[in-house]
């Protein structure tokens, strides 16, 4: 991977823009998949968990998280464990069933992701802005990728030794981590 600036950066949208944007697509589907790179780390992790709710509590629409590789590290998988994030191998899923797949924290084409040749992506948000990149703003349904997105996306799931994480926004969305996620604001009313 070789970060460098994109040719033609994605015109500045809103987070209110990208909420509605994000919302209206996952209202057009029934289910969702989310995927990450191999061998997810806590921020890939903390993005699609954080994609899932959004999608369940904004979009009504039920989803799954699939993974190639491994949770290798120790601090990764007492993240899983404590958090109780549920995923499947990605080889076991009947992709069939899924009429919307997201990436999070990578893109088509990075040397660390498998995307099956037959999978459509609908959604990519990352934070990793790279010319390597096979895709851009007008090759997917919804496209965010920006230095900060991962901060926007999903607060810091685990810092060592912490439990709770400080309220951040989540493309709109207001998320507080106390091991598990508890999201408010997501349709404009209080959950």
């Amino acid at each position: 991977m070789n970060p460098q600036p994109l040719a033609k950066p994605m015109p500045r949208l809103t987070g209110a823009s990208r909420t509605t944007a994000l919302r209206e697509l996952l209202r057009s589907r029934r289910r969702l998949l989310v995927l990450t790179h191999n061998n997810p780390d806590p921020d890939s992790l903390g993005g699609a968990v954080g994609l899932q709710e959004f999608a369940r509590l904004a979009a009504g629409i039920p989803s799954k998280l699939a993974i190639t590789g491994k949770i290798l590290r120790a601090e990764n998988q007492a993240m899983v464990r404590e958090l109780g994030i549920e995923m499947e191998r990605l080889e076991t899923l009947d992709l069939t069933a899924f009429d919307c797949v997201a990436l999070v924290d990578t893109q088509p084409g990075f040397g660390h992701t498998f995307v099956p040749p037959h999978l459509t992506i609908d959604i990519v948000i990352d934070h990793h802005v790279c010319a390597d990149a096979k895709v851009g703003p007008g090759d997917v349904a919804f496209f965010d990728v920006r230095l900060a997105i991962q901060r926007q996306l999903m607060p810091e799931v685990v810092r060592q030794n912490t439990n709770v994480v400080e309220a951040e926004q989540v493309i709109g969305v207001l998320v507080r981590v106390e091991h598990g996620i508890d999201m408010a604001d997501v349709s404009g009313q209080q959950l």
